[in-house]
């Protein structure tokens, strides 16, 4: 099993989830994982997946495989987090209390 790419923006997002006091466990070497990473930010987790919020929306489609990883998160009542940028990343973390 091949390790999935990684979106060209991912080392700077996962740079500001590291400024505003997050830390980063990175999945997106298993393709079986169905996200980029897991998020740890004041006491939760959020399992997330990055996206390159240059692109058409076409071409940031979640997979087939991200979109059962989601499906099991909204099944659970987990957060399934889809990150687009740097910027997107500081209003969604900002975003939580």
């Amino acid at each position: 099993m091949s390790p999935r790419r990684t979106d060209d923006n991912q080392t700077d997002i996962v740079k500001v989830i590291r400024q505003l006091g997050g830390e980063w466990i990175e999945t997106s070497g298993d393709p079986r994982s169905g996200c980029d990473g897991i998020l740890l930010f004041r006491g939760r987790s959020y399992v997330t997946e990055i996206k390159n919020g240059s692109l058409s929306a076409s071409r940031r489609k979640l997979t087939d495989n991200e979109q059962r990883t989601q499906a099991k998160c909204i099944r659970t009542g987990s957060p399934y987090l889809v990150l687009t940028s740097p910027e997107h990343a500081i209003e969604v973390l900002r975003d939580f209390h």
